[in-house]
């Protein structure tokens, strides 16, 4: 990613930051994350991606060779996982699915192709204009494991958002990580805290970890904790450990 890429990603408006609650504001009040009192013309100037900062860093430090985006208005978040993607050099794929229920936008296949290759990740990423309820039918979603990095940000339903986790909680690398985006919600409307009630789930499994970023309006990532980590682990460690000033590892 360069200055260049940058200003290209800038030229359009749909991928502005506070566009989808992406911003870099803190959610809540005063300001609800940029929807109040938000210098968008700021972000233009200083190309600050907000949480879309987190999307490319997480795909250059996880180096993904299988990542699923499940939703998305405008691409903010896809796009900035297949750059990161694309820029690894290590042959990642990112499958995308919207069904493009909320307008047109992603129905042309072919118009898709054109706008994702104006960001340079064209052979990055595929789209699938399904449900997820219809692509788990699909012989590729039988056939996909260890996905290595996912986002969870299409219908904030409460049943849609628990269906999205349930169908690929299970298909996630031990050492992935599953980014919910709308996690605090900038909504009054009960109807789109989905996201945040489904981590309030997860958040009483002790087999996964959830660390929330309160900007925009909001994101929370999720880990699995696929190694012991108790009061009880390192306490045994402790004691196990000889000479702990001379063995250091």
């Amino acid at each position: 990613m360069d200055e260049k890429w940058l200003e290209k990603f800038f030229q359009n408006k749909d991928l502005h930051p506070n566009r989808t609650g992406q911003s870099a504001i803190f959610a809540g009040p005063p300001n609800f994350g940029g929807r109040y009192n938000y210098d968008e013309l700021e972000d233009i100037k200083t190309k600050n991606l907000g949480l879309g900062w987190i999307y490319y860093s997480l795909a250059r430090l996880y180096k993904p060779k299988l990542s699923v985006a499940i939703g998305s208005g405008r691409g903010f978040c896809p796009i900035l996982l297949a750059k990161g993607i694309k820029d690894n050099e290590n042959k990642g794929i990112l499958e995308f699915i919207d069904p493009s229920l909320d307008d047109d936008f992603w129905k042309n296949l072919e118009k898709n192709k054109e706008y994702f290759s104006n960001f340079e990740i064209n052979d990055v990423i595929n789209h699938t204009l399904l449900t997820t309820q219809e692509f788990v039918k699909t012989d590729k979603y039988k056939n996909m494991n260890k996905i290595d990095l996912m986002s969870i940000d299409a219908s904030h339903f409460y049943e849609f958002v628990k269906d999205d986790w349930e169908h690929f909680k299970n298909k996630i690398s031990d050492n992935g990580i599953i980014i919910f985006h709308d996690s605090i919600s900038r909504s009054a409307n009960p109807k789109w805290s989905g996201p945040r009630k489904v981590l309030l789930e997860i958040a009483k499994d002790p087999n996964y970890q959830f660390f929330d970023l309160k900007f925009g309006a909001g994101l929370t990532l999720v880990q699995k904790n696929f190694f012991e980590q108790s009061k009880e682990y390192i306490e045994k460690l402790d004691k196990e450990w000889t000479n702990p000033d001379k063995d250091l590892f």
